[in-house]
């Protein structure tokens, strides 16, 4: 949907990735449905290695895909091996190990992040719209619902993505959903559903002010919008 909409701009090549046979599979036959196939490249990837050259591209967009990538897994083993070794030396050994092992990783979005620098243009421009991980109220929602997210799913810390994007000439971000996240209440109470539009334009326009006059606000916003410059 996204590839057919950015057609329209008029760009003179589009490229597009996934890691997932079946969305590849799905966007291709949605470009083909919309008879836009010969003007899109739709292959399979992963975002911590890209085909692509240097230096191939002069916008780069993506939705959601970044707190996907943030691989920070405490991962604790616990091995408990017994080894019954007869060498020939004529030496009978039983070794019994117990291993616990505590890895930290954080690597794959720092991975991603170099391969997204790498095929930008020089002043090429990055767009990632991305949940953020600080505010309490969608913490607790985040909580209760974990059927609604998949496991790898690590909303960004702005603070922490900032440093990231250091090797970018500019980085900025423009929030979203901040005092508006109560119109999405109405989306759970069918009788009150026409209360969603109205209270979403009139708390958004809110959410525009509070940004403005407390700009330390914008990292607890449910959304935002990154925006790199190489």
């Amino acid at each position: 949907m996204d590839d057919c909409r950015i057609i329209s701009y008029g760009p003179r090549h589009l490229s597009s990735f996934d890691i997932s046979d079946e969305a590849v599979g799905t966007t291709s036959q949605l470009l083909e449905k919309k008879g836009f196939i010969s003007d899109v490249s739709v292959e399979k990837m992963a975002a911590e290695k890209l085909s692509y050259p240097d230096n191939s591209f002069d916008v780069i967009f993506g939705f959601s895909i970044l707190h996907h990538l943030d691989l920070d897994l405490d991962l604790d083993l616990d091995l408990d091996l017994d080894l019954d070794l007869d060498l020939d030396l004529d030496l009978d050994l039983d070794l019994d190990l117990d291993l616990d092992l505590d890895l930290d990783l954080d690597l794959d979005l720092d991975v991603a992040m170099a391969e997204l620098y790498r095929v930008l243009k020089p002043g090429g421009l990055a767009i990632f719209p991305e949940p953020l991980e600080s505010n309490p109220v969608i913490k607790i929602y985040r909580y209760f619902t974990p059927q609604y997210r998949t496991p790898d799913e690590e909303p960004i810390n702005i603070k922490q993505f900032d440093q990231r994007a250091s090797r970018f000439s500019s980085f900025r971000y423009d929030s979203y959903y901040l005092a508006s996240l109560i119109s999405f209440v109405f989306i759970y109470l069918p009788k009150l559903l026409w209360l969603y539009n109205p209270t979403l334009s009139i708390l958004g326009g809110l959410d525009k002010v509070i940004f403005k006059i407390f700009p330390f606000s914008k990292k607890y916003a449910w959304y935002s919008v990154f925006r790199m410059v190489k």
